[in-house]
């Protein structure tokens, strides 16, 4: 008996263990941002895109951005710099390809600005109105579009915001509005503002379509063992 409750007691030690790691695994997702930007100064709209890959990690997020380095030959090559910061303490270290065992203390809160549009409210009920919601099939994502209400107070505001959510994604402890994602317990994983072409407009620019395309999705296949060396080089720097 005595080894039975044993047996029992270590096989549910070693089920616990596993449930443990499992919910600790390292999640990450692709940011990605496509933007047609209206410069007032020479009328023109500028082209800006680009992509970030984060990954989670219990408390932690991770930012992967590359960088190009230029040898002694003047041959390009693409490096990557790893920022982790702490969500509850806002405590931030950057690790780059060069010492990726030395962490530099980086300002957490400008760089989500730069790099995360940790201060885009990319959705507010008093200056939207709904529209309708669309879904045409069970592979299709549902979408709602809402309709700005203060567009009249500036070029910059779009006409129509369009948000696409996908339940599969829910845990990741990413938002574009944390607001939407509880009101539909759901997850908002692309956000298109619409610009409409205004004809009256005195700027040339501005009589063509513009859109603000916000996305990401999940990265399904990366290194673990690396991502997590670096988020264990972060827990060891601030202990």
């Amino acid at each position: 008996m005595k080894k039975l409750i044993l047996y029992v007691a270590a096989s549910l030690c070693a089920l616990l263990l596993f449930c443990s790691y499992a919910k600790e695994e390292v999640q990450g997702i692709r940011l990605g941002w496509y933007f047609d930007v209206f410069s007032e100064e020479d009328d023109k709209v500028y082209v800006l895109e680009g992509t970030n890959d984060i990954f989670f990690y219990k408390n932690l997020e991770l930012y992967k951005k590359e960088g190009v380095f230029v040898d002694a030959q003047k041959v390009e090559h693409a490096v990557f710099d790893y920022w982790v910061y702490n969500r509850k303490t806002k405590i931030g270290r950057k690790y780059d390809w060069e010492n990726p065992k030395i962490g530099i203390v980086f300002n957490v809160d400008s760089f989500l600005f730069r790099n995360a549009f940790a201060t885009a409210k990319l959705y507010n009920k008093d200056d939207m109105k709904f529209i309708r919601s669309t879904k045409t099939s069970s592979t299709e994502p549902y979408v709602e579009t809402y309709l700005e209400l203060n567009k009249q107070a500036h070029y910059s505001f779009p006409d129509t915001t369009l948000f696409y959510f996908d339940d599969r994604l829910v845990n990741i402890p990413y938002s574009f509005s944390i607001e939407l994602d509880s009101l539909k317990k759901s997850k908002v994983t692309r956000v298109l503002q619409v610009f409409n072409a205004d004809d009256k407009s005195k700027h040339a620019s501005l009589r063509k379509k513009r859109v603000y395309d916000f996305r990401f999705e999940q990265i399904k296949e990366f290194d673990q063992k690396a991502i997590l060396a670096f988020f264990e080089s972060f827990i060891n720097d601030t202990k």
